[in-house]
C-alpha cells in the first residue's frame, strides 16, 4: 500500500515541477550590483508567467532569506501581507498582479566587510492555471550575487 502511494506522490511531484517550468518564470535581482550604505536597495522579484497563468496571493507567498551577516531585510520570513503587492479578484480568488516587480527592501548592517558574496533565499507559493482550471504550488531556490564595496 505505501509502496503505492509513493509511486502517485512521486508522480505528481515530477507533474507539478513540469508544469511549474513551463507555465512560471522567476527572474531576481538586486537594485544594485555594487551595495554601499548611501544607496536605497532592494531584492527585485519579477514573475513572468505564460497566458493565463496567475500567482496566488492565498494561500500565501512565501519569501524566506536564509541567514545574511551584511544584509539586513525587515523579516527573514516574508507572506504575501508583508509586501506591498497589489491584490486583484477574479470570482472567487484573489491573485498577486505581477505586472510590476515585488520589491523588498534592505540596508547594509552596521558590521560588514567589502567582498563579493551571494543572498541565498526560497520562493513559494501556488499559481493557478486558468485554461485547465488547476492550481499548481510551486518552491524555487534563488542565489543572487552581490559586491560590498
Amino acid at each position: 500500500m505505501f509502496g503505492k502511494l509513493k509511486r502517485i506522490y512521486l508522480i505528481i511531484s515530477l507533474l507539478s515541477t513540469f508544469l511549474y517550468a513551463e507555465s512560471l518564470t522567476i527572474k531576481v535581482k538586486l537594485s544594485n550590483a555594487q551595495i554601499n550604505k548611501t544607496k536605497e536597495n532592494y531584492l527585485i522579484i519579477s514573475f513572468i508567467p505564460e497566458d493565463n497563468v496567475f500567482l496566488n496571493f492565498y494561500p500565501l507567498l512565501k519569501i524566506e532569506i536564509e541567514e545574511n551577516r551584511y544584509l539586513k531585510f525587515p523579516k527573514d520570513k516574508l507572506k504575501a501581507n508583508d509586501l506591498d503587492v497589489e491584490v486583484f479578484g477574479m470570482g472567487n480568488n484573489k491573485f498577486i498582479n505581477i505586472k510590476t516587480p515585488i520589491k523588498i527592501p534592505f540596508e547594509l548592517g552596521k558590521k560588514y566587510k567589502r567582498g563579493k558574496y551571494i543572498l541565498v533565499f526560497t520562493i513559494e507559493g501556488f499559481y493557478t492555471r486558468l485554461n485547465d482550471k488547476i492550481t499548481i504550488k510551486f518552491f524555487s531556490k534563488q542565489e543572487v550575487p552581490y559586491y560590498i564595496k
